[in-house]
């Protein structure tokens, strides 16, 4: 048994030399993440490897182990003052861009390799990077410019601590990001030109792009405009979040993105270009190789278009990645494109390691993966027009199969209608869309006004692509919110793609697929089903930040209730509803809310509120006050959700036979500023029992309250927000008492939670009793 099973891996190992590499490379900086002292890891892994290697060859491979450990592992020390020692201070900061500054859908950011800070009128050298967000783009910023942010207060990366929440400590801090800063305003923003140690070629080729992508935005329509600079010169950060979201829903968002797909249609076009232009010289057809020149010839033009993305990471990723496959043509090994696959995972690696953790690198690689893959067992032919449909249609369920399980896990969303909208959009972009944006580019260059030319065309096609998107979407059923694939649906799936390769060759794997297609079937929708079964109710207190409150309620049946509410901020973009709350509820496979509960009138909370009725299927709406006009008013016509004012009732009606009982003490229509909450109470009741949630209910108020409603007040749990009264407790008499921070002393017979330190809490109350569990007890439970 030990015999065949050392031959299968001796022949595997012969025929991708170069996978055994990248799997002991991919392990050490997976590792990293584990560890908690690397550096003495590395310390006891290298002569380990070492000595494993000098005795069993086939184990060469662990060497690289702690190689990966090391490329990834943060520095020991740091010389001087870390940019990051300043947070919580306002200073003036200089440095160098050392990437593109970023159009968003509201300002623009930087990013800034730190060089010195300026603080009380003395200047201090620093090391270190920091992303500066403003409410404006700031005009003549590229790549390589010195610059100086006048006033800036920098404030650490901290992640939201709710369960499967997005690191963002981790993403930023992998590219040496430990701080951000905000300012208002262009003039805080000193330029002094080009940097020292930046070429002049590409600082004018940056001004070049941004010079081109005003243009666009000033000249022509929105949003397809952005959706242009996006495909065009990678600025996609104008894109606006409804729109991205369509994109994302449909399956083609990665047509926004200047990656894989892009850059490698460009070496296509290029390469056949080439290919065809030598062959038509009798004298390089008989004295060389014309497909070697013309892969040598193709890189010139992949890196001017990486140039032209800005060297954003995707376009420099892709640009090794495709290089390496040309390369590959050169050397006349290109037999074995996985083996070529896994070198360039592997160069990548080497330069990039923290790339490994990046979504676009893992898609892309995943669906080139799977696009070699069917080609090795459903060969892949364009010999006839045929040939070529099928051809397409492979390709596309191919990459769509490989990737999806990471989408699903990422995003929340099936996009049912991924496959038709990859094979009528993804043709158009690359055929069409992004070569007319490069030749209007290099016609910009002589003439912005014939480019006006060019560019009207291509928005024209881009237009198309937004409406046939929209039409697409329309669809029932087009994309349905999915719960995250656990680990037995994950074994499944992959099962049964090595079934559906195997079918080809063993008749055997053809009845295995429908076994394993339902069992991945249920083993993914059982979840979500389960939920449906629950006879409690669980309510779990989000983390969203200071001075914000969000809290899901589950009730059984699978009905949902969310409350958001806390004071006004003046973004006004709902930006906490669509990254923070949504990711939650498509995390844990919600796709619908029965009922939305908006507690205050600011207008961040009404855009929120506005993100989740047009993503979640919202059927009531209750909002403080009645102002009908703005986003979330359109969104409420348009999914025929019920509305109602949350000043003129008592009682808010939940599906499934609940409901939340409105407090409010007297007098409390008066209030000093309109904008910011009103004091309140709702409380959801269970029998004797409930949830009780009371919001800037304080002094004069707190007293009020419970005058008015005495022991109905009384709650199991009780979660104070904002500047509530903390003597609400001993009326209220919780078993579980939660706050926003630890400003509140509760009775040493209540079990006590703040979000500020105990991230998010989630309080079940069914026939058992009550039970709770914080973001810190799940994190401690699991290995480390």
């Amino acid at each position: 048994m030990i015999r065949p099973v050392k031959n299968a891996l001796r022949e595997f190992s012969s025929r991708f030399p170069m996978i055994p590499p990248l799997a002991g490379l991919t392990a050490g900086i997976i590792l990293c993440g584990y560890l908690q002292n690397p550096w003495l890891w590395i310390a006891l892994l290298a002569p380990l490897a070492g000595a494993a290697a000098l005795f069993i060859p086939a184990l060469r491979f662990l060497l690289l182990v702690p190689v990966g450990l090391l490329l990834i592992s943060p520095d020991p020390y740091h010389m001087g003052d870390t940019l990051e020692s300043y947070a919580g201070r306002s200073v003036d900061i200089g440095g160098s861009l050392y990437s593109s500054p970023e159009k968003r859908e509201r300002g623009s950011r930087m990013f800034l390799d730190a060089e010195y800070v300026i603080e009380d009128g003395k200047v201090r050298p620093v090391t270190g990077r920091t992303a500066i967000y403003t409410d404006t783009l700031v005009p003549g910023l590229s790549y390589g410019g010195s610059v100086r942010v006048i006033g800036v207060k920098l404030k650490p990366i901290e992640n939201f601590r709710n369960l499967g929440a997005f690191d963002m400590e981790a993403f930023f801090g992998r590219q040496g990001i430990h701080t951000t800063g905000y300012v208002e305003g262009g003039e805080r923003i000193i330029s002094f030109g080009r940097g020292e140690g930046y070429g002049p070629v590409l600082h004018g080729l940056d001004k070049l792009r941004h010079r081109f992508g005003n243009f666009v935005r000033s000249g022509f329509r929105q949003p397809a405009n952005e959706v242009l600079n996006a495909i065009t010169i990678g600025e996609d950060g104008g894109i606006p979040n409804d729109l991205r979201t369509e994109f994302s829903k449909s399956g083609v968002a990665h047509v926004l993105s200047i990656s894989g797909l892009h850059v490698a249609a460009v070496a296509v076009v290029f390469y056949f270009l080439f290919k065809w232009l030598l062959k038509r010289s009798e004298y390089m057809m008989l004295r060389w190789s014309v497909s070697k020149i013309a892969a040598a010839l193709t890189i010139l033009p992949l890196f001017f278009y990486m140039a032209l993305a800005g060297f954003s990471t995707p376009t420099i990723r892709a640009f090794i990645m495709i290089s390496i496959f040309l390369i590959a043509i050169m050397a006349g090994k290109n037999e074995n494109k996985i083996n070529t696959l896994g070198v360039a995972a592997f160069v990548i690696l080497l330069m990039r390691p923290e790339a490994f953790f990046e979504l676009s690198f893992q898609l892309s690689f995943l669906a080139v993966l799977g696009i070699l893959l069917v080609n090795r067992f459903y060969p892949l032919r364009i010999g006839t027009t045929r040939d070529l449909v099928l051809t397409a249609v492979k390709t596309t369920c191919a990459a769509t199969f490989a990737t999806l399980p990471l989408i699903l896990n990422s995003f929340g969303v099936l996009p049912v209608v991924s496959i038709p909208a990859n094979l009528i959009f993804v043709p158009l972009v690359e055929l069409l869309i992004v070569p007319l944006g490069l030749v209007s580019f290099v016609v910009f260059l002589i003439s912005p006004y014939a480019a006006s030319l060019f560019i009207w065309i291509n928005m024209l096609f881009t237009e198309m692509m937004i409406f046939g998107i929209g039409l697409l979407l329309e669809v029932p059923y087009s994309s349905v919110s999915v719960p995250p694939l656990g680990a037995v649906s994950l074994t499944l799936y992959t099962a049964l793609g090595v079934a559906v390769l195997l079918a080809t060759r063993h008749v055997k794997a053809k009845y295995a697929l429908p076994v394993l297609a339902i069992l991945f079937i249920i083993s993914a929708a059982w979840p979500a089903m389960s939920r449906h079964f629950g006879g409690g109710v669980t309510a779990t207190f989000l983390d969203t930040g200071e001075y914000r409150s969000t809290v899901l309620f589950e009730l059984p049946g699978g009905r949902n209730v969310l409350v958001s509410g806390g004071p006004a901020r003046p973004a006004g973009s709902g930006f906490v509803d669509r990254a923070i709350v949504s990711g939650f509820l498509h995390g844990k496979g919600i796709s619908t809310i029965d009922c939305l509960v908006l507690t205050s009138p600011g207008k961040d909370v009404l855009a929120g509120g506005a993100y989740i009725v047009e993503n979640f299927g919202v059927k009531k709406v209750v909002t403080d006050g009645d102002r009908l006009d703005g986003a979330l008013w359109e969104a409420i016509k348009e999914n025929g959700a019920e509305w109602q004012n949350l000043r003129e009732i008592r009682e808010i009606d939940v599906p499934g036979g609940y409901g939340i009982h409105v407090m409010r003490p007297e007098g409390w229509e008066v209030v000093e500023d309109s904008a910011g909450p009103r004091p309140m109470a709702l409380k959801l009741g269970l029998g004797e029992t409930g949830f009780l949630l009371a919001e800037s209910v304080a002094g004069k108020d707190a007293e009020s309250l419970v005058n008015k409603y005495g022991a109905a007040l009384e709650s199991a749990v009780l979660f104070i927000q904002g500047n509530s009264d903390a003597d609400l407790i001993e009326h209220v008499r919780p078993r579980v008492f939660i706050a926003e921070d630890e400003s509140f002393t509760a009775p040493e017979s209540v079990k006590a939670y703040n979000i500020a330190e105990d991230g998010a809490v989630t309080v079940t109350i069914d026939g058992s009793g009550v039970t709770v569990k914080s973001y810190e007890d799940e994190r401690a439970a699991r290995p480390q």
